[in-house]
């Protein structure tokens, strides 16, 4: 058994560490990864396709191929159903299943640039629409952090699958500290850290806001987010996505 594990771990490293040096160079433009190679081993894609998109909080396909038959693990964090979106494709797919944020399928080789093109697609036109509605940052709901509470969670998760078609709703609140932040990605363009108003404090994290990150100092800030549910040990955890950050003047 400890021999299988350790043949698992050194296989998942293999296949991380190539992908990571052939998306280097632009893994901040990308929006999604979908590579496919013979030499996967189908078995543990699954895994580093998870790594991959808690990473990059982006929809990560990956494709064992073998005998024209590609097997596939999907994985998202985004806000982007990819059950749904196989579902849409599955005249071109063998067998496919999963849920929400993660899935699998099996495709002949053939068709793999057809649900490669579906993807790009449909995340496209998710794109479209946030950037019209960013335009203006329409928020759905000011509140205060002692309002984020197991009922509000409770409420979005009802609201869910989130997608083109139905938007995750935005929040806004003001008098929000920021503290211990770190960079993380390629060039250090996102980061993660704690926002606190009273006594109530929550996990954040910022993807492309570098040059607002550099202007954060211990004052009070309005804050712009999304409001993400994490599993972490059987344990449900509050995020929170910051969409737009600035000083709070008021």
């Amino acid at each position: 058994m400890k021999k299988a594990n350790k043949k698992r771990r050194k296989l998942e490293k293999i296949i991380l560490d190539e992908i990571m040096e052939k998306i280097k160079l632009d893994i901040n433009t990308k929006r999604y990864l979908f590579l496919y190679s013979e030499n996967w081993h189908p078995g543990v894609i699954g895994v580093v396709a998870s790594r991959l998109a808690l990473k990059y909080k982006i929809p990560v396909f990956l494709v064992s191929l073998k005998n024209e038959i590609g097997k596939g693990s999907c994985r998202s964090t985004c806000g982007i159903n990819i059950f749904e979106l196989l579902k849409k494709q599955s005249k071109n797919l063998i067998r496919f299943g999963g849920h929400d944020f993660a899935a699998g399928f099996t495709i002949k080789v053939k068709k793999l640039e057809i649900l490669k093109n579906a993807v790009e697609k449909e995340i496209k036109e998710l794109e479209a629409k946030e950037l019209k509605r960013e335009k203006t940052i329409k928020i759905d709901i000011k509140l205060d952090f002692n309002e984020i509470n197991e009922k509000l969670l409770l409420d979005i998760e009802k609201l869910a699958p989130f997608g083109a078609e139905n938007l995750q709703p935005i929040f806004y609140s003001k008098g929000v500290y920021i503290e211990k932040i770190k960079e993380f990605g390629v060039n250090e363009n996102h980061f993660k850290g704690f926002v606190y108003q009273g006594d109530k404090k929550f996990y954040m994290v910022a993807f492309n806001l570098n040059e607002k990150r550099k202007k954060i100092r211990e004052k009070k800030y309005e804050i712009i987010y999304y409001l993400e549910i994490l599993n972490y040990k059987n344990k449900k955890t509050v995020q929170l996505k910051i969409k737009d950050i600035k000083e709070d003047i008021k």
